[in-house]
């Protein structure tokens, strides 16, 4: 694993009442609520998304819990380009649950799952602007490497962000 740079913050602590776990199919009703009020005000992905990235990316489809209530989730993915190369499709946390780091665990697991399969630089895209969600990726060593104009559609363009190696996180993962 790559060297930590100690003068990343480290990540706050999961608070002791919330469990981050592999996704199941029981909990897509609830993923796609938490989705839906994440990203008020945006295009939503559609439930069947969210049923295919189960289908497909099982490993990296990890959710947040309370109290057995979904409450945040992500999925990472191996997409195939020249080479073999960890994605963060997507993050997704309640907007009653934000700013408990939930959103950097869930970040930080998926990394973990990323780094599994040799991939230690993620990749990931995120809306312009969506501060809050920038915020999170800088604080969490990830950097802007390019901006994708009109990537979901005219008008929604995308910035392109990569995690600094010196920035990779080495602790184990906590999802079984």
């Amino acid at each position: 694993m790559a060297h930590v740079d100690q003068s990343v913050p480290s990540l706050p602590p999961l608070p002791p009442e919330y469990v981050i776990r592999r996704c199941d199919r029981d909990d897509l009703p609830s993923v796609g609520r938490v989705d839906s009020a994440a990203f008020s005000g945006h295009d939503l992905y559609p439930q069947f998304f969210f049923v295919q990235a189960l289908d497909i990316f099982a490993g990296g489809f990890l959710v947040a819990e309370r109290a057995r209530e979904v409450v945040g989730y992500i999925i990472a993915v191996v997409g195939q380009d020249v080479e073999p190369r960890g994605w963060i499709l997507s993050l997704g946390v309640h907007p009653d649950h934000q700013r408990r780091g939930i959103g950097s665990n869930l970040t930080a697991e998926a990394e973990a799952f990323l780094a599994g399969k040799g991939l230690e630089q993620p990749v990931l895209t995120v809306d312009p602007a969506n501060t809050t969600a920038l915020r999170l990726y800088e604080k969490l060593g990830y950097e802007q490497v390019g901006k994708l104009r009109n990537h979901f559609g005219e008008g929604e363009d995308r910035l392109l962000m990569k995690l600094r190696l010196t920035n990779t996180r080495s602790e184990p993962s906590r999802v079984g």
